[in-house]
């Protein structure tokens, strides 16, 4: 029996069914992949890899996914939304194994080596920033949706949601309104 509040197995009854669920998800990468992924780790080892490498904020791959994210909020219409939770959110989605596994090149040697632990040298790593961010922009995956497209559907759903309760707000009014020091004052 799983714990509450946990995610992830307890149990090796908990831990077939959680592996049946990221059965489909790991199985593309391990197409695109075969046995080439790293040595002796696993695939959502290696996977998990290549999100940390996103998820560093000195990371060139980081800065990627966050110019590329921060484009699609320059439109007007999108000026009513917090564009830097918005893009925090987006950008821990790009982490997760769905999208690694949907969008990224992942059969790519080249692309590969550059997602490499630690791999610094712009000739290296060059290959990994242009087919992440041809990855946001362009792959579709299999509903023939680009990563890009999914996003502008989910803003202009946020928009919609913003000027139907007629709130518009920047990101300073939303710290304000959710920090604990503006619940003590209301209490």
């Amino acid at each position: 029996m799983a714990t509450p509040g946990r995610i992830g197995p307890n149990t090796a009854t908990d831990c077939t069914r959680w592996r049946s669920l990221f059965h489909p998800v790991l199985a593309s990468p391990r197409e695109k992949l075969g046995n080439d992924f790293g040595g002796a780790e696993s695939i959502d080892q290696y996977l998990a890899r290549i999100a940390r490498r996103f998820s560093e904020p000195d990371s060139p791959f980081h800065k990627v996914v966050h110019k590329v994210l921060s484009r699609q909020l320059d439109g007007a219409k999108y000026q009513c939304l917090p564009h830097e939770k918005l893009i925090k959110v987006m950008a821990a989605y790009c982490r997760a194994p769905s999208f690694l596994a949907r969008y990224l090149p992942l059969g790519d040697r080249a692309v590969r080596l550059a997602w490499e632990h630690g791999e610094r040298r712009p000739e290296v790593i060059e290959p990994g920033l242009a087919a992440l961010e041809r990855a946001i922009i362009e792959h579709t995956d299999r509903s023939n949706q680009t990563f890009q497209q999914r996003v502008e559907q989910f803003l202009d759903f946020a928009v919609e949601l913003a000027e139907r309760g007629d709130y518009r707000s920047t990101d300073a009014e939303n710290e304000d309104r959710y920090s604990p020091k503006s619940w003590s004052a209301a209490v």
